[in-house]
Formats: C-alpha cells, structure tokens, sequence
C-alpha cells in the first residue's frame, strides 16, 4: 500500500495544476475480499483505496464516482462495467484490483491475470487498461496489487485449481 501512495501524491499534484470544473473521477476498486489466505489484508486495501480516492477529489475538485467490486461482485461483470463507461475528455479513471494474480508460462505480455473468485474468464489488467484507454479519459492509473507469479497453464486449470484450494482447506 504505501509504495502507491507516492504515485497517487503525484496525481493529486498534477491534477491540482488543472482547471477540472464538472471533472468526475471514476474508480473502479476490485478488491476480492474473498480471496483465500489474504481476505484481511484485501480488506484493509480497500478500505485505504477507499479513503484516498476521496481524498484526491478533496484536494482536486474532482467528483467522486466509485464503483465498488468486493465479495461475491468480483466476478465478469466487471468487464462488462468497464465497456458500458462513458467518460468525458476531462475525467480520470482509476482501476485498482486487490486480489490473488498469476502469469501463465505462454503469456507474451508482463500483465498478471487477475484471478477473480467468482468469474468464468481470465482477465489480464492490460486487457482491463486497454478497454479504459479507449474511453479517453485524461488520465488513467491502473494499479493490480497482486502476485504476477508464472504458473504452467498446461497443468492447471482455473477448476481445478479452486477445486484443489478447496480440498486442501479441508484438511
């Protein structure tokens, strides 16, 4: 958490530079609270997300849109979410994801897959960070705060994979 505090300073500072009159600051806070072995810990970032996002707008004049992802919302559906948003040239949109991540051994890209708990498909961020950029907003922070570990997709499955965290939790 606090190596994002000096970028999002850094924001606050830029933006504070500019005229952001009817400026809306979106902030699409994904935070798995569900994620085994780390539920506490993803719980805190959301909180600390949470309350910097508001705090920006403060300091910014920038108008609070936050669109939250926690629990059982951590699924697809935020895909979805993320393709329906209508920004103006002014806004500035945020993507924080807080959860468990990986990067498949094949992947060509340096992007974690963001694993969320309940969804059917497997995301990259940068497919998230592409869909925003296409918004054209005038600034996007997209910050997965997550593990970007390889793991061989050729011996693991996203079943299986659940399937096994389950059945070793119940040992």
């Amino acid at each position: 958490m606090k190596k994002i505090l000096l970028p999002l300073f850094i924001l606050v500072i830029t933006l504070s530079q500019h005229s952001l009159d009817a400026a809306n600051l979106y902030a699409f806070l994904v935070c798995d609270t569900h994620a085994s072995e780390i539920e506490e810990s993803v719980e805190e970032d959301y909180k600390n997300m949470k309350k910097e996002v508001r705090r920006i707008c403060r300091y910014t004049g920038l108008r609070p849109r936050i669109r939250r992802y926690t629990s059982y919302r951590v699924d697809d559906g935020i895909i979805d979410a993320i393709k329906r948003l209508k920004v103006d040239e002014d806004d500035v949109v945020i993507f924080y994801y807080s959860g468990h991540g990986m990067r498949f051994d094949l992947q060509n890209d340096p992007w974690p897959v963001l694993d969320f708990e309940y969804g059917n498909r497997q995301t990259t961020q940068w497919e998230i960070t592409q869909e925003l950029i296409s918004k054209g907003p005038r600034l996007i922070l997209s910050i997965a705060d997550c593990c970007n570990n390889f793991i061989t997709r050729s011996l693991i499955t996203k079943g299986s994979y659940r399937d096994r965290r389950n059945n070793y939790r119940k040992l």
